[in-house]
């Protein structure tokens, strides 16, 4: 897309940067206190975004959106991404989280597909035997922000909880104190504690390997 877009016009030169995932969290949010953020156009997450929205980061696109007239096709997803009515940002990716799970070890701890939050605690504590097997990791490092929140958010989906409604916090609801409660006990009974992101998920490659090497004739 860019080398199109540099052999169709020369008025203006892309320049490329990444970095990953939490590191680019936490350098946009020490960039937006201190004021500046180095970039024209970056990617950014709902959470991050508002961060960004409240520092004044973001220029509104509304004009850009009426000259192509896609104005009136845009999703509810940016809804949050307007002041004062004008768009400051565009959706450009919806993603569906999921959980993936080790069969082989389910099946050697004799432990059947969870259907409840009590059911998935006690397969995830069968699974869990300290100090080199446990039954699930979710994200909880706080100098991993981009990973801790943008996982942690989903656990009151499991209840139908909404972090917020329009402009009202729903922190103090049922659901997402249930979920919330959930991520912890999980975390006391379950989890690697202490353990990143990076290092889970290796930790859970070899342990799929194992059980395929295992299973081979």
């Amino acid at each position: 897309m860019l080398a199109k877009f540099h052999a169709e016009q020369s008025d203006i030169f892309i320049e490329e940067a990444g970095a990953p995932f939490n590191e680019f969290t936490n350098n946009m949010l020490i960039q937006s206190q201190s004021g500046s953020i180095d970039g024209a156009l970056f990617h950014t997450t709902p959470d991050l975004v508002v961060r960004l929205l409240r520092g004044g980061h973001l220029e509104s696109l509304q004009d850009i959106v009426d000259n192509l007239g896609i104005a009136d096709t845009l999703s509810a997803a940016h809804d949050h991404l307007r002041i004062d009515g004008k768009v400051r940002g565009l959706d450009i990716v919806t993603v569906k989280f999921e959980l993936l799970y080790n069969s082989s070890m389910f099946e050697s701890a004799g432990v059947g597909m969870p259907i409840t939050p009590e059911e998935w605690v006690q397969a995830s504590v069968a699974l869990t035997k300290r100090s080199d097997q446990f039954g699930i990791h979710s994200p909880h490092l706080l100098s991993e922000p981009g990973d801790f929140w943008f996982i942690l958010q989903q656990w009151a989906v499991l209840f139908d909880g909404l972090w917020a409604k329009d402009r009202m916090p729903m922190v103090n609801t049922a659901p997402v104190i249930e979920g919330l409660k959930l991520f912890k006990t999980m975390y006391d009974q379950a989890m690697p504690r202490g353990t990143d992101t990076a290092t889970a998920n290796q930790m859970f490659t070899a342990a799929s390997r194992n059980s395929l090497s295992s299973r081979r004739p």
